[in-house]
């Protein structure tokens, strides 16, 4: 595959509603929805300084094999599931960018509380805040 001159991670497909499990493809940081309420902002202090130092070059040789995983659900939307501390580290380094994301689940028929409950069952939500209280319903 050619690469394309569109920045970071440029020449990889956008990631759709259709998308399949198992596409590796793009979205931009601010499509993503988090499922976890907090993030421990000393390790992302610590990205965040290593991100600002990287080319683009750089930044995706080093995004490529950390493809952000992300379930697709709950009206079409992008819900990421693992790499949020790499997210917000790139949001904070680079602001609202194009980053390498895998399609863990397509589950776009599923909505309301029918999603956060498989989203539960399978471990892929973290209802907790910074404190380690909770879990918070993630339906409010």
């Amino acid at each position: 595959m050619a690469k394309k001159n569109d920045g970071v991670c440029g020449f990889l497909p956008r990631i759709t509603a259709q998308s399949p499990q198992g596409t590796l493809g793009r979205l931009k940081l601010s499509d993503l929805k988090p499922t976890q309420n907090a993030v421990g902002m000393d390790e992302g202090n610590a990205k965040v300084a290593n991100i600002k130092e990287k080319s683009d070059s750089a930044l995706e040789d080093h995004l490529l094999p950390r493809a952000v995983p992300v379930i697709i659900g709950n009206d079409a939307q992008y819900y990421l599931i693992d790499h949020h501390h790499l997210s917000i580290s790139l949001w904070r380094a680079k602001g609202d960018m194009d980053i390498p994301a895998m399609v863990t689940r397509n589950w776009s028929s599923i909505e309301g509380k029918h999603f956060w409950k498989t989203m539960a069952a399978n471990n892929w939500v973290c209802p907790f805040d910074a404190m380690g209280a909770g879990p918070n319903n993630p339906n409010t």
